[in-house]
């Protein structure tokens, strides 16, 4: 089972903004989906890539830079992802998140073994 979230979201959001901009595109992608998604309670495994505007000059193809990557993740697995497509934080067993440059948001992909 796989759930594709897409976070689109305006540039310089705060932390909680941000946390609510996450659940709701949370919620929006199970209400769209073809499988209905429950609450689910077993291991779940994340891959979350977040989009950066691309500043006027850069130096790498690479964002090497701010915001930091764990600070993007963890709203998007704490408050946001909880109670709304899992029931406790535990029970996600791998993380693969980038940033990459972009239109600002992410795309969140939440799947079960």
């Amino acid at each position: 089972m796989k759930l594709r979230i897409v976070v689109l979201g305006p540039k310089g959001q705060g932390r909680e903004d941000w946390r609510q901009t996450i659940a709701t595109a949370a919620q929006e992608a199970i209400e769209r989906s073809d499988i209905k998604w429950t609450l689910h309670t077993g291991p779940l495994t994340i891959n979350a890539r977040f989009y950066i505007p691309r500043p006027k000059t850069i130096k790498h193809t690479l964002h090497a830079t701010k915001p930091d990557l764990g600070r993007q993740l963890l709203p998007a697995l704490e408050d946001a992802l909880e109670s709304i497509v899992l029931a406790h934080g535990w029970q996600i067993y791998e993380v693969q998140a980038s940033k990459d440059y972009g239109p600002c948001g992410a795309t969140i992909e939440v799947s079960s073994p």
